[in-house]
C-alpha cells in the first residue's frame, strides 16, 4: 500500500519553505552563539508524549493557557533552527499587547492563531530523524545525536521566557522518552493514554480526512511498521494505536515514577484543572497552581464516541478485541 502526499488542504507552499529554510540558515551562527556558556535547562521540563490522537495537542493548550510555562507557538515554530531568536522576537512583537486566548480547537494536532502551541516538528526531525523506517531510533542511532547541543538549544529558549518549558511531539519524544530523561534530569513527562478502540477511529478518520483513503498510513510508525502496513486497514489502525502504546510503556518504565504524570483522555476532559495543579506541582509551581487551574475550562466533552457508520465501526471492535487479547 503506497503512501501518499497531503490533499492540497494541507500541502504547504513551497516558496515560504524555501524562504523559511534560508531564513533559518541565516540565523542558525547567531543561535550558536546564544548557546555559548549553556549546558541545559535548568528549570523542569515538561515533555508531552502519547499517540497521535490521544489528547496531547489539549494538554499543551491547558499548559499553554495557564501563562505560568514556556512553549513553542505557531509563530516561533517557523525559526526551527533559530528557536531562542523567534522567541525574543515574538515576545519583543508582544509587549504591551494583551495575551490573546488561547483555543482548545485543533485540527489532527494542528491549531490556530501564531500563538497556540505547535509541535515543532522540524526542529525535532532534525535530532532524532536518521533516516530509519519507524519512529524508534536504536542504541546506536540515539549515540549519533549531539545530546549536549541539544539541551544547549533548549536552554536557550528556556532562558528567553524564563519560566519551565514545555513541549509536545507525539513523532519523535514519545518513543525516546527514556533517553530524553536521562540526558535533562529536569524533566518530567505527561503520559497521554486512549482507549485502543477510540484511538484507532481517530487515526481511521485522521486518514480519510487528510490523505482521502484509509489504507494511506498517516503518522507515527511503531515498530513493526511493514508488517502493520501490509493489513487491511481496520487492522494497521488498531495495531499502530496498540503498538505506540506498548513501545512508550517500555519507555516510561525506564523513567523514576516521580517524574511522570498519567493523563488518560477521558480523565483529562473530565477533569483538566485537575491535570494543571498536578503538573504545576511537579513544576514547583504549586503556590499558584489553583489559580492558574481556574483560567482553563472545568470540563471537556470526550469524543470517545462511535464516528463511523456500522460496518466500519464492528470492523474496528473486532480487531481490537483480536489485538488487544
Amino acid at each position: 500500500m503506497e503512501e501518499s502526499i497531503r490533499l492540497p488542504k494541507y500541502r504547504k507552499d513551497p516558496r515560504t519553505e524555501s524562504r523559511l529554510a534560508a531564513m533559518n540558515a541565516l540565523l542558525h551562527p547567531l543561535q550558536i552563539e546564544l548557546e555559548a556558556g549553556l549546558n541545559g535547562p535548568e528549570l523542569p521540563l515538561v515533555l508531552i508524549i502519547g499517540a497521535p490522537r490521544s489528547g496531547t495537542t489539549l494538554v499543551s493548550q491547558l499548559l499553554a493557557a495557564t501563562g505560568k510555562f514556556g512553549y513553542i507557538s505557531n509563530f516561533v515554530a517557523r525559526f526551527w533552527l533559530a528557536p531562542a531568536i523567534g522567541t525574543t522576537i515574538e515576545q519583543a512583537l508582544a509587549a504591551g499587547e494583551p495575551q490573546a486566548p488561547i483555543g482548545y480547537d485543533s485540527d489532527h494536532g494542528v491549531t490556530r492563531g501564531l500563538r497556540s502551541p505547535h509541535e515543532f516538528g522540524y526542529f525535532w526531525s532534525g535530532w532524532f530523524d536518521r533516516g530509519q523506517s519507524t519512529h524508534l531510533l536504536p542504541p546506536e542511532k540515539l549515540a549519533e545525536i549531539d545530546s549536549l547541543a541539544l539541551k544547549r538549544r533548549i536552554a536557550s529558549i528556556e532562558r528567553v521566557h524564563a519560566r519551565p518549558m514545555c513541549f509536545k511531539n507525539n513523532t519523535w519524544c514519545t518513543f525516546q522518552a527514556a533517553w530524553l530523561a536521562e540526558i535533562m534530569p529536569t524533566s518530567v513527562f505527561v503520559v497521554s493514554r486512549r482507549d485502543p478502540l477510540y484511538l484507532a477511529q481517530s487515526l481511521l478518520l485522521a486518514r480519510q480526512e487528510r490523505l482521502g483513503n484509509p489504507d494511506l498510513w498517516w503518522s507515527v510508525r511503531p515498530p513493526g511498521y511493514e508488517r502493520i502496513r501490509s493489513l487491511p486497514w481496520w487492522d494497521q489502525v488498531t495495531a499502530q494505536a496498540v503498538e505506540i502504546e506498548r513501545t512508550m510503556s517500555q519507555a516510561v518504565q525506564r523513567i523514576a515514577p516521580a517524574r511522570i504524570i498519567e493523563a488518560p483522555y477521558r480523565d483529562v476532559c473530565d477533569n483538566p484543572r485537575g491535570l494543571v495543579r498536578a503538573i504545576m506541582q511537579r513544576c514547583a509551581l504549586g503556590r499558584s497552581a489553583d489559580a492558574a487551574a481556574a483560567v482553563v475550562p472545568a470540563s471537556f466533552e470526550s469524543a470517545d464516541t462511535q464516528k463511523v457508520d456500522d460496518e466500519r465501526w464492528q470492523l474496528l471492535l473486532d480487531s481490537a478485541r483480536r489485538v488487544t487479547s
